[in-house]
């Protein structure tokens, strides 16, 4: 149990040192203009479709989601989210207690959750852009689906609350105006214990996946908006 904490912390600490190097190259004082002057501007909405994998407990753990938000001059993303767990590999020994005399059985972990989060976009020079999100809280809920004996059907136990902090890293390649590729490092962190959702979800995330920028499909489709394409008509 020490050593997968040791290996958990180490990976959270490389990742902020990491970040400190990437930005050393920028003083204090040009990311604070940076961030002043970009605030400034007219922010433009952005959806970003975001798969990740993680570990839950030991087991993988594979999630997909949708983000949307605003972007402020390709620097600064305010955006809130939506996660779900789309695998059933995450299964643990559960005990239930309505049904009759208390049982063990075998349960599959549903997990969804929202978030909110802060990026940094600290180098953007095409085809390549660097981000950090400092900031990625979460909350959502948790239950087992199990087997009830007593009905021989599929049920699910009573879902807990679940608070999560998740800063992380990524990497964007442009290879089309609105296709791309993505990776992704980053370190979940569980704020909240639970009574009956023993799982830990602490664990370093990842990804490597195909991006499709949902914006600029939008631009190409409808260069002068919506609203212009129907007045021609």
């Amino acid at each position: 149990m020490l050593c997968i904490f040791f290996i958990h912390f180490s990976v959270l600490i490389l990742s902020l040192i990491l970040c400190s190097v990437l930005c050393a190259k920028s003083s204090k004082a040009q990311i604070i203009d940076t961030i002043s002057y970009s605030l400034k501007q007219k922010p433009r909405l952005f959806i970003n479709f975001v798969p990740f994998n993680s570990y839950i407990s030991r087991d993988i753990a594979n999630f997909s989601g949708i983000r949307v938000g605003l972007n402020y001059n390709k620097r600064i993303k305010f955006g809130v989210g939506y996660f779900t767990l789309t695998n059933s590999s995450v299964v643990s020994p559960v005990v239930i207690e309505d049904d009759g005399p208390a049982y063990q059985t075998s349960g599959e972990l549903n997990f969804h959750f929202f978030s909110i989060t802060t990026e940094y976009i600290f180098y953007q020079q095409s085809p390549w852009q660097f981000s950090f999100i400092p900031l990625q809280l979460g909350f959502g809920r948790a239950s087992y689906d199990y087997i009830r004996r007593s009905e021989f059907r599929r049920v699910s136990t009573k879902a807990e609350t679940v608070f999560i902090i998740h800063p992380d890293f990524n990497t964007q390649y442009t290879v089309l105006e609105w296709l791309g590729l993505g990776a992704s490092l980053g370190y979940r962190i569980s704020l909240n214990g639970s009574k009956n959702v023993q799982e830990d979800f602490n664990s370093p995330t990842f990804s490597l996946t195909l991006k499709v920028f949902v914006d600029e499909l939008y631009k190409i489709a409808f260069p002068n908006g919506i609203k212009s394409k129907k007045s021609n008509r």
